[in-house]
């Protein structure tokens, strides 16, 4: 592929950007809370809002309260205007974003010559609404149920590497917080009652930067009860505010009755650079939860190999391929060898052992604001890679080979440890 792609040229890219054959799906994750990134001003939020979902934000809590000072160092006038027409246009904070990225690419289109209704360009709103949309007999909730097993919850551990794995968890009933690190979700070893904790201590939320904000959790703990059908299961995701485990949810990838089975994941800079001696390592000087997480994207590509490998989910997964509903292969995963040239060399971010980095995280209409011409922009973006799955667990210090052969083992049972 690399040295078909390096074949093409410059009119053949223009033509296939101008008129693409395969339509581009742009994943929204609902899955996060407003202020995961501090990037959250230009939406006007209710506070009460700022860490539910962004699957339960609607446009009576948007777009209500006087604008703050823009951050110069983020935005520009015409992020803000976009936002604004989004807001204008839109039901949901979700459709709101969806606009937004459509009028910005639509801002790079036009400066190309591009006529954005040429491009067959498609939001998926991911997880709830995918899950909501979809069948009560999709293969995903059978899958899912099966992850659920003792078995299952232990095969899960060795493959995430996650000592207190959990699956599927909802909001806090008591105050409605819904980040994934304030509440503390285990799943138990009878694989159907899962607990959870809403943690008091702080947690800070911040931009790459540095600004930010810290929020506690309340303190309260609650259990549900994992539901044990497909149909039960659909219920529950259409009436709770759910979140999905990362490597869970993306194994609708793999699955052809899913709303879409991507040939490829295409992620930036995923915290690693290009040794002299041309091995990977891990970026010491990542920002922390900065960039596409190397470990959950691991995580997910290494679960869609041994379901696919019948090591976990075996039987399900068995009956899948005889229906021809199973993929063969995980989903292609292509990123950075290095740290990313797309970089705002005016803001800046200490990293780690005194070291001061320009930030990614910056707006691309500041970019262009700035002088950086679209052709510049492609160029720094597109030098990407293929990585294999051997390749990504060795920069976890791991062996696909180890794992696969833990896994023939029949896995043990027994209860997880506490949240600390």
């Amino acid at each position: 592929m690399k040295t078909d792609l390096l074949s093409i040229t410059d009119d053949e890219i223009m033509d296939g950007l101008s008129k693409p054959d395969i339509a581009i799906v742009a994943n929204l994750d609902t899955d996060v809370v407003p202020l995961r990134y501090y990037k959250h001003h230009l939406w006007r939020l209710d506070p009460a809002v700022l860490t539910k979902r962004v699957t339960e934000i609607t446009s009576e809590q948007y777009g209500k309260l006087p604008s703050p000072p823009l951050n110069r160092d983020y935005w520009t006038l015409a992020d803000q205007q976009i936002a604004e027409i989004a807001m204008q246009a839109a039901e949901t904070l979700v459709q709101a974003k969806a606009i937004q990225y459509y009028l910005t690419l639509q801002t790079f289109a036009k400066a190309l010559a591009i006529d954005m209704q040429n491009i067959p360009l498609y939001f998926n709103f991911i997880p709830k609404e995918e899950m909501i949309d979809g069948d009560s007999m999709s293969s995903f909730l059978k899958v899912l149920l099966e992850l659920h097993t003792p078995e299952g919850r232990i095969a899960y551990r060795k493959i995430t590497g996650l000592k207190n794995p959990w699956i599927l968890t909802k909001s806090c009933p008591q105050c409605g917080q819904g980040d994934k690190r304030i509440l503390c979700s285990k799943l138990m070893g009878d694989g159907k009652t899962i607990t959870v904790h809403c943690k008091p201590q702080e947690f800070f939320f911040r931009n790459e930067q540095g600004n930010g904000v810290t929020r506690t959790g309340c303190d309260h703990r609650f259990s549900f009860q994992v539901p044990t059908s497909p149909e039960a299961l659909h219920e529950f995701f259409q009436q709770e505010n759910f979140s999905l485990h990362f490597a869970t949810r993306e194994l609708t990838t793999i699955l052809k009755d899913s709303c879409y089975t991507p040939v490829g994941l295409m992620a930036t800079d995923l915290g690693v650079v290009t040794a002299t001696d041309g091995h990977l390592h891990k970026d010491a000087q990542q920002v922390k939860g900065y960039g596409d997480h190397l470990e959950m994207l691991t995580s997910a590509l290494g679960l869609q190999h041994f379901v696919i490998g019948e090591k976990i989910a075996g039987s399900i997964a068995a009956r899948l391929k005889r229906q021809r509903v199973l993929l063969p292969a995980p989903v292609l995963l292509f990123g950075y060898r290095q740290r990313t040239a797309l970089c705002d060399p005016e803001v800046t971010t200490a990293v780690n052992k005194g070291a001061v980095l320009p930030v990614f995280d910056t707006s691309a209409l500041k970019a262009v604001e700035r002088g950086w011409s679209i052709s510049e922009m492609f160029q720094r973006a597109v030098r990407l890679h293929a990585f294999s799955l051997e390749e990504l667990y060795s920069l976890k210090g791991k062996s696909l080979a180890s794992l696969e052969q833990s896994l023939q083992q029949h896995p043990p049972t027994g209860n997880s440890a506490s949240c600390k």
